[in-house]
């Protein structure tokens, strides 16, 4: 899903994500500004697509929970609470919206009142479909569950590396907006599509990861391993999945384009294709 038109529900929503990340970013060491501007693009995504609550909150969630020593405690709980207060107020807007509207209570609303147990279920099948997400992400093709095993390893192994370095925000948006989408859908929640907001922090969590075990097994092997070895790898790793989804992506891109101006397109998105 990730190289076609399926994307598109999603990506103006990562787009304004991302900037209310990189507002946040600024907000936590310089002009209290910036936390207004990161609200006021956190509002836009979230009216873009209400779904995005479960990645606008984790992302607020982890901002309490960072320990980076050069940051104030107090500015980054100013910022945490003041975003997790925007998604909460924008949920339940839209929330009320939708009951006036339809008249009956949304989807996820109905999900949040499930007996624990099938909670549990969902979350269970929502992580067990995870690899396979990954897999997708990272290569652009379906099936590649080995190389999602391996991928979803490293991410674990980067955001424990990352989490231990006070570094606390890009794994806690990854798992708690993974836990949140499989509660609320399931293993059909967990999908690429779903995950293209996030889908910079899974990246940059795990070349982490693979770096870090390029560099224990380089210093079991040789005992004094060279520095550069680890950026070898992680180089080799962005190479691979680039090469992976350039061409599929190049000929969506394409294909899409030439099809949008022909009633052939709208014929393709009816039918899911």
């Amino acid at each position: 899903y990730i190289g076609c038109h399926r994307i598109l529900s999603d990506a103006p929503f990562a787009l304004l994500f991302w900037a209310a990340v990189c507002a946040s970013l600024r907000a936590r060491g310089g002009s209290p500004w910036w936390l207004l501007a990161a609200a006021a693009l956190a509002v836009g995504a979230l009216t873009v697509r209400i779904p995005g609550v479960m990645t606008v909150g984790p992302m607020a969630i982890g901002l309490l929970l960072d320990r980076t020593e050069r940051i104030s405690r107090k500015r980054l709980i100013i910022l945490g609470c003041g975003l997790l207060a925007v998604a909460a107020g924008s949920l339940g807007l839209f929330y009320l919206l939708g009951r006036h509207v339809s008249e009956t209570t949304p989807l996820y609303a109905e999900s949040l009142a499930m007996p624990v147990l099938d909670m549990l279920r969902q979350l269970g099948q929502g992580l067990t479909a995870f690899p396979y997400a990954m897999a997708e992400m990272l290569t652009g093709q379906k099936g590649f569950i080995v190389f999602g095993l391996l991928a979803t390893a490293c991410l674990v192994i980067g955001g424990a590396f990352s989490w231990t370095r006070g570094r606390r925000m890009p794994i806690a948006c990854v798992v708690l907006n993974v836990a949140g989408l499989a509660v609320v859908g399931g293993a059909n929640a967990v999908r690429s599509r779903y995950l293209l907001p996030v889908l910079p922090f899974i990246a940059y969590l795990t070349i982490e990861g693979l770096m870090a075990v390029t560099w224990v097994v380089a210093w079991r092997v040789k005992r004094r391993p060279r520095g550069l070895a680890p950026l070898i790898t992680a180089t080799a790793f962005v190479v691979f999945a680039v090469g992976f989804n350039a061409p599929r992506l190049l000929r969506n891109a394409t294909y899409y384009s030439y099809l949008s101006h022909t009633p052939r397109y709208y014929d393709v998105i009816r039918h899911g294709r």
